[in-house]
């Protein structure tokens, strides 16, 4: 007989990165996930910015190690197909790929 069961989603991105940050695109979202199943030491920390970056109104951390989590990393920029990667924030990124357009 099963005594004790457990089940959870386990969500990875394609750099093995969470996710923290607003989500480009999507005013008033933000996201903090990702954490690919062995995050749960850091995921209470990045909750606890996800929530002082929403009643902030920023769009990413200025922790350095935080920023690199910002959800602009996958903007895709049309003419190249590439991410915009060293985007100085999530807005940038935004500019970037809006500009391409």
């Amino acid at each position: 007989a099963i005594e004790k069961e457990w089940r959870g989603v386990i969500a990875e991105t394609s750099d093995d990165l969470s996710l923290l940050g607003a989500v480009p695109g999507r005013p008033g979202v933000w996201v903090c996930a990702c954490f690919n199943g062995h995050g749960m030491p850091s995921c209470f920390g990045c909750g606890q910015e996800a929530a002082a970056l929403a009643l902030s109104g920023e769009g990413e951390s200025r922790d350095p190690y935080l920023k690199q989590l910002s959800p602009a990393r996958f903007l895709l920029l049309p003419a190249s197909g590439h991410a915009a990667v060293g985007a100085e924030s999530a807005e940038e990124g935004h500019k970037a790929r809006v500009s391409d357009e």
